[in-house]
């Protein structure tokens, strides 16, 4: 299992909507949806849907050794 590290924006964006670090895990590692990212680069998002909040989107970065989640944030819908 490769480990999960928060970029300095994906942090602030979590903590500006209430996010958890176990929320944004789960939804990494257990996804309801995930796509390339319209931004490219290798990036792509992660969607998943937590009980209080509703849609939650994770754009993540992976390569061989770890998991980089660029931002985090709520959606009013499903992608």
């Amino acid at each position: 299992m490769k480990r999960i590290v928060f970029g300095r924006h994906a942090r602030r964006q979590m903590q500006l909507y209430r996010i958890t670090l176990a929320e944004v895990e789960a939804i990494i590692r257990h996804p309801e949806h995930r796509q390339p990212s319209i931004h490219g680069s290798g990036r792509e998002d992660c969607y998943g849907q937590v009980e209080t909040r509703g849609w939650i989107r994770v754009v993540i970065y992976e390569d061989t050794q770890q998991i980089t989640v660029v931002t985090a944030h709520p959606r009013r819908h499903y992608p």
